[in-house]
């Protein structure tokens, strides 16, 4: 925003010192988990470079076969890749959307902080909520909230209330996000965590093209992405549907016999 300041010629060259920064961020932080955490030692052999398609296809294979076989987390599965689908298109789209509406830089970087300073602490008292709630109906209320907060997109109109949004967002982010693992963690047998969290985080990122592209083909059609932001109704209200058929504690007792 201040490019003169750091001797910088101008917004262009200060965006690229930024994504420098970012890689320094990570190098830096990076060095304690290579110095002081051990390496545990590998459970099988890696195959050669030939092979290993053919092994991952197979490991995959045997995933979907795992997941199959316990309903409830296939079940889970479904909704959260359906509502997670919304939460990274609003993620996505945020800035272009609000860019459309004429919302300077400052208004748009200053709002995505202010989802960063936020979202840390409501997701503590997000978590506090699931208490009392249970995660499942609370990861549901944080939906309802989600669907609230699209149709407020839809009547953006002052900066402010990019601002409103922003903290509207980081009030359920974190914690919804945090829920889900938790909930994740409890349908999956112990023996398999790890297979079973890369399948997780891996089709969460494939299934989230689906949000940004039916959200990018309405603003095409439109002209706009102000009717774009209703088409994010579905993804919460129909994940939200979903989970509510989730029996946690039958899914609990299947990932326990392993």
């Amino acid at each position: 925003l201040m490019p003169q300041r750091f001797g910088l010629a101008g917004m262009a060259e200060a965006t690229r010192v930024a994504f420098a920064s970012t890689a320094l961020w990570w190098v830096l932080f990076t060095l304690p988990l290579l110095r002081r955490v051990p390496e545990p030692p590998a459970e099988r052999t890696t195959p050669s470079l030939a092979a290993l398609p053919a092994a991952v296809l197979g490991q995959l294979a045997n995933t979907f076969r795992h997941i199959r076989r316990r309903p409830q987390l296939l079940q889970f599965l479904l909704a959260f890749w359906a509502y997670s689908d919304g939460i990274g298109t609003i993620v996505k789209m945020a800035s272009i959307y609000g860019a459309e509406l004429g919302f300077g830089t400052g208004h748009l970087i200053g709002a995505l902080l202010l989802v960063q300073v936020l979202a840390a602490p409501a997701a503590v008292l997000f978590a506090r909520m699931a208490g009392p709630l249970g995660p499942q109906r609370a990861v549901i209320a944080g939906l309802i909230g989600y669907a609230g907060i699209t149709v407020f997109a839809y009547r953006l109109s002052e900066p402010w209330h990019f601002w409103a949004l922003a903290a509207m967002v980081a009030m359920v982010q974190g914690g919804t996000q945090a829920l889900s693992r938790s909930m994740f963690a409890s349908l999956v047998p112990r023996a398999q965590m790890g297979e079973m969290f890369g399948f997780y985080s891996v089709s969460e990122k494939l299934a989230g093209v689906v949000g940004p592209l039916v959200f990018g083909l309405v603003t095409q059609a439109t002209g706009g992405g102000r009717s774009a932001t209703l088409t994010l109704l579905p993804f919460f209200l129909v994940g939200a549907w979903l989970l509510s058929r989730v029996d946690l504690a039958r899914g609990a007792a299947e990932a326990a016999e392993g």
